[in-house]
């Protein structure tokens, strides 16, 4: 199964990315859904979509 979500660090803030499930080629892009510079919100922010997706 292609990996649909990852926590990245950029430009001093910690960014949750996302792909499309469907489209998951490796020269496809990623999508920053959003940057935090606290990284325990990032993490939980992850986490939580990690576990939304594996419950569907």
């Amino acid at each position: 199964m292609p990996q649909t979500y990852r926590l990245k660090r950029m430009a001093g803030r910690w960014h949750v990315m996302a792909v499309n499930a469907a489209t998951a080629a490796p020269e496809t892009g990623w999508l920053s859904l959003g940057g935090c510079a606290d990284p325990v919100t990032a993490t939980r922010v992850y986490l939580a979509l990690k576990r939304r997706k594996d419950h569907q």
